[in-house]
């Protein structure tokens, strides 16, 4: 019962499922419909996604598309794929004639109702001139993921700021994929991830995607901040890792000298016994020049080496320690001599 009813009013107007993909207004729904229905369509149209091109703009049950203040759904129409605004359309944005929209659909429907519908469109005879870069509205390509991108890119300055091209996909899988997998902090994993991702709020990033004033280095404050620089290049943390990788080579033999790469993404190239340990302790390094950062203080290797030490012996507490933490636990107990 629950399904018919519903199936049966709104086939009306092409099903439910396609009208709360239509940009409608409940009154203007050529049908008469209870307040449950009405209540209903108004919570669907809180998740209706826009259309900003007439080649993603749904002609049917329209609410800007109306005769006589009526919505309309012609289901020949439909069924012959004529769905959206620019369907009727040439390739020159222009309104198909009577002959090419009979000839093209295949369509029995007399000149006067092709002519309403027509008509009852609150656009000129033919689309304006209006390209985007090379991109003009005639062209499919013209939709509104173009007119987001661009309006992104006016408002936030370099929005694809964040993009990473200079990663070959492995690496990028591993620097992503590892710190799932570890026992780390929510804030830890975040950390970690804007900063893989490009998107960690240093003064360039801030100034390229909001056009923000740039801050200079929150540690040296004489070189602008960039995510290379804060996490690694700037003297008081390029000396920092200096001694984590002396404390570290201690117990492990044969790790090569951290670079920037290793830093801020994944330590490739380790032998599979140490890589995760050596990774696991990157991680927290940067997360502990992370809190300086915002503590206003420089990262120091005796600090940090007693928030190692506390955040390993945290793990101890953890009930059900799952495969991937125990192995881990193991390997700093082995090699870290804690």
């Amino acid at each position: 019962m629950w399904y018919h009813i519903p199936n049966k009013l709104f086939n009306k107007v092409g099903g439910l499922d396609f009208l709360l993909r239509c940009d409608y207004e409940i009154s203007k729904i050529p049908l008469k419909l209870s307040s449950f229905y009405k209540q209903a369509l108004s919570f669907g149209k809180l998740i209706f996604t826009h259309n900003y091109s007439p080649h993603n703009s749904v002609l049917w049950n329209n609410r800007v598309i109306v005769i006589n203040s009526k919505s309309l759904f012609k289901s020949d129409w439909y069924n012959s794929a004529v769905c959206y605004v620019v369907d009727l359309l040439d390739k020159n944005g222009n309104f198909l004639s009577y002959e090419e929209f009979i000839d093209k659909y295949k369509i029995d429907v007399s000149f006067n109702n092709f002519n309403k519908v027509c008509k009852a469109l609150p656009t000129p005879t033919c689309l304006p001139s209006l390209t985007i870069g090379n991109t003009s509205i005639k062209d499919k390509q013209f939709n509104n993921k173009l007119i987001s991108n661009t309006f992104k890119q006016i408002v936030f300055c370099n929005y694809n700021v964040n993009v990473r091209h200079d990663l070959d996909s492995v690496l990028k899988e591993k620097s992503f994929s590892f710190y799932l997998k570890c026992p780390l902090a929510p804030k830890m994993k975040e950390t970690h991830f804007r900063i893989i991702s490009g998107i960690y709020p240093v003064g360039e990033f801030l100034y390229k995607r909001f056009n923000f004033e740039a801050d200079f280095c929150a540690f040296c404050s004489s070189v602008p901040e960039t995510l290379e620089h804060l996490f690694f290049t700037c003297q008081y943390v390029n000396a920092f890792w200096f001694e984590i990788h002396c404390w570290v080579s201690l117990r492990i033999s044969n790790i090569p000298s951290f670079t920037s790469k290793d830093v801020l993404f994944f330590m490739d190239n380790l032998d599979s016994e140490i890589s995760d340990v050596v990774n696991f302790v990157i991680v927290l390094c940067k997360f502990f020049i992370h809190v300086c950062k915002w503590k206003n203080a420089s990262p120091i290797f005796t600090v940090f080496l007693n928030y190692f030490c506390q955040y390993f012996k945290s793990l101890k507490l953890i009930s059900t320690m799952n495969k991937k933490t125990a192995v881990l636990y193991s390997k700093i107990t082995k090699y870290l001599l804690f």
